[in-house]
């Protein structure tokens, strides 16, 4: 800031910003007034132009869960108390408490923030795609901030200034704080409908809750009315027998929340499976296995293939343990063993509940939410069961392990979730003839890269494997040679160590 008293004298007055007051201008027809706390940053871009994402973008929640904007704004506009219209878009004030992490640009780390409210423009004509060495990518507004290190200090660029060779900032660690905003029964009651005929067994805690549910609503006739269900549906229910999980939703929701948890569930036919109290780390390695070499067909079948007999054995122990049911295993050639599961109930489980499609194909899989935002055990072990069944570990020549996918979505929910256990991988897209069909089409498929010793010696001792591929791991932790993959680089430390090797000196 620059003051002239006078002709030919110029004073320079530092000075630090507290608050800026917007009145009347655009978006802020209403007086606003924003405090300048230490630590914040502006991001200044023409107004309106919105320093904004595409809606698929997904965005790394406090909790783990990846989710894409768009999504996170639409129910931010569904359910916030105040909407407020903008000339290009609308804007909803969050108190929900939302959480995600973002740069401090202090520390230099990321941080678990608050969301204060969401904002919805209309896009400009186009958009650019970012696009980085190690295979991440963004779409964005010109004005959306990245950043990078310029003589040691923090140095924003906007999405229209990057150009080949520039280093941008990406997270060699994510600190989130694993935490299910939903158990499985809650996801049970919300996401089963009456035409998928599953039932709750007969059980004294059904029977208690629901004659608890009559006496509030004041009578059968009147639970169903409130409820919105036919009085035949709750025949079942007077007599003791199954309830439709569906019924069961309704009533929890409207009349009494269900005071226990699911434990078991039933089809239409007579087979029963138990449901794990959790997802903990048994459960998570079975997802794994089962994304990894299995699959869920249209025909009450959960489907599980794999040449070595140890990874059969445990797939069938777990699935023993978890939902009560007999797997069975049979060789239909010579090189691999089919593991079978006939339950209906537990097909409609893993699809509704954990995102595992009914005759889905290999591009429609996902990291289920559950291990997402679970503890670290569940994260290392669904990694162990899905690199057990599809990633290859090299220990000769450049030592690395490659997982490759036909899905991007789960190719970018796996590089998360090595973030998490600290390990920065790269992803590569790739075409080439997919191997499990007969057709031989040429499709894309995402590699997700592990490379230097230091890395998959931290990747060995944190995953393991039930079979032979164990002996691959037991290998990498005896590599003594160092490696330099020369990706994880801090941009102009060169200057600043030779720097202070002189001063030393």
């Amino acid at each position: 800031f620059f003051f002239f008293p006078a002709p030919g004298l110029c004073y320079v007055i530092h000075m630090r910003l507290e608050k800026v007051v917007l009145h009347g201008f655009k978006s802020f027809a209403e007086k606003t007034e924003v405090q300048i706390l230490p630590g914040i940053t502006g991001v200044v871009g023409p107004n309106g132009c919105g320093k904004c994402l595409s809606g698929e973008t997904p965005v790394a929640l406090a909790d783990g869960r990846l989710v894409p904007i768009g999504e996170l704004v639409e129910r931010a506009l569904t359910q916030a108390v105040t909407v407020q219209r903008l000339d290009d878009g609308v804007v909803a004030f969050d108190a929900s408490g939302l959480e995600v992490l973002s740069l401090n640009p202090e520390t230099l780390k990321l941080e678990r923030r608050p969301v204060d409210a969401f904002i919805r423009r209309a896009a400009p004509p186009f958009l650019l795609r970012v696009r980085t060495r190690s295979g991440r990518e963004v779409v964005t507004t010109h004005y959306h901030p990245f950043f990078t290190l310029e003589q040691g200090a923090l140095k924003a660029l906007t999405a229209e200034t990057l150009h080949e060779g520039i280093r941008i900032a990406l997270p060699r660690c994510l600190p989130v704080k694993p935490w299910l905003s939903e158990t499985l029964t809650d996801a049970i009651l919300t996401r089963f409908t009456p035409e998928d005929r599953v039932y709750l067994p007969p059980s004294q805690a059904l029977q208690e809750w629901l004659n608890a549910a009559r006496r509030r609503a004041g009578g059968w006739q009147r639970l169903a009315d409130l409820a919105g269900v036919g009085p035949t549906q709750l025949k079942n229910a007077r007599d003791g027998q199954a309830v439709r999980v569906s019924v069961v939703a309704r009533i929890a929701s409207i009349v009494s929340p269900l005071t226990f948890p699911v434990d078991a569930l039933k089809s239409a036919g007579s087979g029963t499976i138990r449901v794990p109290e959790e997802v903990d780390g048994r459960l998570a390695r079975f997802l794994g296995y089962l994304i990894a070499e299995g699959q869920v067909t249209k025909v009450n079948q959960v489907w599980f293939v794999n040449s070595d007999p140890l990874v059969t054995a445990e797939f069938s122990r777990l699935a023993r343990e978890l939902f009560e049911v007999v797997p069975r295993e049979l060789v239909y050639k010579a090189t691999a063993t089919d593991t079978l599961i006939f339950s209906r109930a537990l097909r409609l489980l893993l699809d509704r509940v954990f995102g595992i499609k009914v005759g889905g194909v290999s591009a429609d899989k996902v990291v289920p939410p559950q291990v997402l935002a679970g503890s670290d055990e569940v994260v290392r072990e669904f990694l162990s069961g899905l690199f057990e069944g599809d990633a290859y570990v090299r220990v000769e020549g450049m030592p690395h392990v490659e997982y490759m996918t036909a899905s991007r979505q789960l190719a970018d929910g796996v590089v998360t979730l090595l973030l998490r256990l600290g390990i920065f991988a790269l992803m590569r897209p790739k075409v080439r003839y997919a191997a499990n069909t007969r057709a031989r089409r040429r499709r894309t498929y995402y590699g997700v890269y592990i490379y230097g010793v230091e890395q998959l010696r931290r990747l060995a001792k944190q995953l393991r494997f039930a079979g032979r591929k164990q002996s691959r791991f037991d290998a990498v932790l005896q590599l003594q040679s160092s490696s330099n993959p020369n990706l994880d680089l801090v941009p102009g430390a060169t200057s600043l160590v030779r720097a202070a090797t002189v001063a030393g000196a």
